[in-house]
């Protein structure tokens, strides 16, 4: 990373960008061009969980390449800086986390069941009851995280 004063490290911080990102923004590799996706996500510390139709693009191109980038980003608003009133004195405030991971889809009920507490978790919904069916219905991903880095804006002051 360039800006070295913005690169978010601890592990701890990254996790709870991610958690803050209201959802996750999910590139496959395609045939020309990453074919990028905004999904609904669970977190639980190791794996990204999203869930799919049965069918469809993005499973296609998972089958054909499981490589999987991710990006969430915590949205902060506009600031001026210093009370400026100058268009080049605005800047954007957020935290961000770029990953790269591999996915693969979950085939087991209890494998479900554990990305769907994943992702109803971040709202406080886990425990929930499902639907007859609703599991067998429902295709699941699950994302190993390989690497990720974070980033934050404005840069923390130094005082």
């Amino acid at each position: 990373m360039r800006r070295k004063d913005k690169q978010v490290t601890g592990r701890e911080e990254i996790e709870r960008i991610i958690l803050a990102s209201p959802y996750v923004v999910v590139g496959f590799h395609a045939d020309f061009a990453p074919y990028l996706v905004p999904l609904d996500f669970g977190f639980d510390g190791e794996y990204v969980y999203v869930h799919c139709a049965r069918e469809g693009r993005k499973l296609g191109l998972l089958r054909a390449n499981p490589d999987v980038s991710l990006l969430f980003v915590d949205y902060g608003g506009v600031l001026r800086e210093n009370g400026e009133a100058s268009a080049c004195a605005c800047t954007t405030k957020y935290a961000s986390v770029m990953a790269r991971g591999r996915a693969g889809v979950v085939d087991d009920n209890e494998g479900k069941k554990e990305a769907f507490a994943a992702m109803l978790g971040r709202f406080g919904m886990d425990g929930l009851p499902f639907r007859p069916g609703m599991l067998e219905s429902t295709c699941v991903v699950k994302i190993e995280i390989l690497e990720m880095t974070g980033k934050r804006s404005p840069a923390p002051s130094k005082a």
